[in-house]
């Protein structure tokens, strides 16, 4: 008959026995197991809310650069102007645009326009005499501008017939004396031969009546030419019929060498 070890019996004793012991023993108490942690306190609100703006689907819209700025001040009442130059000149107006300054073109000829006070204006063009910058009154609710435009082109000309009317007179007033000189010597006796005999005074009278002649042409164009620049050396602004504040140009020829041909001469 075959028989197990003390060793290997115990051990089929212990498996045996350890279902029943498990079996048999009772569950713990309700009031002995540990309390359960207590739930995390909501999110607040104002930390957890996503930052306001426009929602994931909605598009994002650039700037117009070329927007016009927003007003940092009430806009002006405007003035109705009955612009009535003596020449179709421009009116222009001064203006702001995008930080850079320039001149915007108001109306090419005589019109009727509603206009800013707030902005400065002038009377400038192509072939015409520019006028100084000048407002427009304040406090009125109708104007009229009028210009005496003066022609550039009518001053140029108008100076040259001047210039050289007044060197023709200088070179005809030289030119008179001379043959006087050479008339009078002529018509002394010459001894160096020994004759005594006067010479022929027709060429000095001759050149005396030339000299005369062409300074009377010259004062003539000289006068012409003063005539046709006074009026068109400046453009002369009234608002209202009163003078427009320094509203009087002189018209300056830059010339290359950096003089300046003005109204008062030339300038350095």
């Amino acid at each position: 008959m075959n028989r197990l070890p003390a060793s290997a019996a115990v051990c089929f004793g212990l498996l045996a026995l350890g279902p029943v012991a498990m079996a048999q023993t009772p569950p713990p108490a309700a009031g002995s197991l540990p309390p359960l942690p207590p739930p995390p306190p909501p999110p607040d609100a104002a930390t957890s809310a996503p930052p306001a703006g426009p929602g994931p689907g909605a598009p994002l819209v650039a700037p117009d650069p070329n927007a016009p700025p927003a007003p940092t001040q009430p806009r002006a009442p405007l003035v109705d102007v009955d612009y009535a130059p003596s020449a179709d000149a421009p009116l222009l107006r001064h203006i702001i645009e995008q930080g850079q300054t320039r001149w915007q073109l108001v109306c090419e000829r005589p019109c009727q326009v509603a206009l800013d006070p707030r902005f400065v204006y002038k009377i400038a063009g192509e072939g015409w005499v520019e006028s100084n910058q000048f407002m427009l009154p304040p406090g009125q609710n109708r104007a009229t501008i009028r210009a005496e435009v003066g022609s550039r082109t009518s001053l140029i000309a108008g100076f040259v017939m001047g210039y050289g009317g007044g060197v023709l007179a200088m070179t005809g007033l030289m030119t008179a004396g001379l043959g006087a000189i050479l008339e009078h010597n002529a018509e002394q006796p010459s001894y160096v031969n020994g004759t005594g005999e006067s010479g022929d005074p027709s060429t000095g009278r001759n050149m005396k009546w030339v000299g005369v002649g062409m300074a009377g042409v010259g004062v003539v164009v000289g006068v012409v030419g003063l005539v046709i620049a006074i009026p068109n050396i400046s453009t002369d602004v009234s608002i209202n019929g009163a003078p427009a504040p320094g509203a009087t140009a002189r018209m300056r020829l830059k010339l290359s060498s950096g003089l300046a041909l003005t109204a008062n001469g030339l300038e350095f």
